[in-house]
């Protein structure tokens, strides 16, 4: 199956644009990071105020990856962390960047999707995911829930019934490997 952007088709930004964040700072991109900061393991109340807790946060990770401790989210830290979220950890969709994108990408691969393994959720990923949504029978949103995360960890379909085998023979036996040590691709 293949999925080509159009031109017409929303433009999704795959990198961090704009200035840093700063401690004490609120609104919506300090939400985001908070997202990413739990998807990397962090623990923290989303609510858009990046307060103590988050600051903290983004000093110990900072620190972990060796990056300049200074508590403000630029480029570097920013980029950091999309490459260290869990995968699973987050509900992706449209505009969403980092491994876990990737990896999404990768298991939509393995099931016949034709999409770009980049870690950008566009406009291509979210048909993609659209149409598998659809055709296991979940809410075809394009939001990648946990109902959609659980169903994309399945052997594909298309294989096992193209080579007769049934669902429990696994036509990829790696595949669950590769999803429960965090290693995708």
């Amino acid at each position: 199956m293949t999925f080509n952007s159009k031109t017409s088709d929303v433009k999704v930004h795959c990198t961090f644009s704009g200035d840093s964040i700063h401690p004490w700072e609120t609104g919506t991109r300090v939400s985001e990071l908070q997202v990413l900061l739990n998807a990397c393991g962090y623990s923290l109340r989303v609510d858009g105020d990046f307060g103590s807790l988050t600051e903290t946060a983004i000093r110990t990770f900072q620190q972990q990856h060796e990056l300049k401790v200074d508590g403000v989210v630029g480029t570097i830290t920013w980029t950091a962390l999309e490459a260290n979220i869990r995968p699973g950890a987050r509900m992706l969709k449209l505009g969403h960047t980092g491994a876990d994108v990737r990896g999404l990408q990768e298991l939509l691969h393995n099931h016949g999707y034709s999409v770009q393994k980049d870690g950008c959720f566009d406009a291509t990923t979210e048909r993609a995911v659209m149409s598998f949504q659809q055709k296991c029978q979940l809410k075809n949103d394009g939001i990648v829930n946990v109902a959609t995360w659980n169903q994309l960890q399945e052997c594909p379909t298309s294989n096992s019934s193209k080579s007769g085998r049934s669902k429990s023979a696994t036509p990829f036996p790696n595949l669950k490997k590769r999803i429960d040590s965090g290693k995708w691709w």
